[in-house]
Parts: C-alpha cells; sequence; structure tokens
C-alpha cells in the first residue's frame, strides 16, 4: 500500500503599466512550493512473512519479509518566475526566466523488530538524496506584419 501526501501552493500576480520605456508592459511575478511524501507500506499477507515460489510444483526461491515495514521518501520542489510581455509598436518581446529547484530526500525511519530480524534498525535523515537547481531564460519575439490586431 502507498500512502501519499500532497501539499501544493502556487500564486502569481501581474501588473499592467502602458506607456512605459517605449510600450506597454504585462509583467507577471509568482512561484510554486511543492512539499509530497509517500510511505510504501509492505503488505502483511503471508503466512510466517515467506513467500515460496514454485516452478513446475517444486520451489525454487523463497522471500523473507519483515513485518511491519514501510519505506518512506519525500520531495521538495520550489519554483520562482517573472516574465514581461512588451508591446513596442507592432513588436511584442516575452522576457522571463524561471528558477526551479528539487530536492528529493529520506526521512528517519525504523524497521522494527520482527521474526527476520532480531534487532530494530535506525536509519537517519538524508537531507538530499539528489538536489539541482535550474535557472531557464525565456526569451521571445513576434512582430505583426499587417498592423491588423486581432484584438
Amino acid at each position: 500500500m502507498n500512502k501519499r501526501r500532497r501539499n501544493q501552493y502556487t500564486g502569481a500576480l501581474s501588473f499592467f503599466k502602458d506607456n512605459f520605456a517605449g510600450g506597454s508592459h504585462n509583467f507577471k511575478f509568482g512561484g510554486e512550493y511543492l512539499d509530497e511524501s509517500g510511505d510504501l507500506i509492505w503488505e502483511q499477507g503471508y503466512e510466517n512473512s515467506v513467500i515460496h515460489f514454485l516452478n513446475n510444483g517444486a520451489p525454487n526461491s523463497v522471500r523473507q519479509y519483515v513485518s511491519g515495514t514501510s519505506s518512506e521518501n519525500a520531495l521538495a520542489q520550489t519554483s520562482f518566475f517573472v516574465t514581461d510581455t512588451w508591446r513596442i509598436n507592432r513588436l511584442t518581446l516575452n522576457i522571463g526566466a524561471r528558477f526551479d529547484r528539487y530536492r528529493v530526500w529520506l526521512p528517519e525511519q525504523t524497521i522494527p523488530v520482527a521474526r527476520f530480524n532480531p534487532v530494530a534498525i535506525s536509519i537517519s535523515e538524508q537531507s538530499e538524496v539528489v538536489a539541482f537547481n535550474h535557472i531557464v531564460p525565456r526569451l521571445g519575439a513576434t512582430y505583426d506584419l499587417t498592423g491588423a490586431r486581432p484584438f
């Protein structure tokens, strides 16, 4: 069974400024925060926590399960962006940037005492299993050849 929790917060603001720096501007600022975690709980439906795998009626492998275990993981993502749609006569420029940070981490976990695990095992938090940052620029331009704007 996989128990998931996902909290996500997003927000954005827009600001329009006409007759500024030779044209009109539509500024947008925003961000997002995602905090997600999962808890994979190993099911307990096996007699004596052992599964026998059979091949033509003869056992060929055995899997032993540690009773009551789970595996927890988490992801934190933070994003910010800023864009400007700058219109100068028939030329429109789209200028902006986005910052993304991803961090995969593992919370502190404990494996309890069980039939095949005589001693409880504690695993300390791993705060950055994988972490990376991205800065992505944005640049686009359009030119109205006919001068007949549809709006």
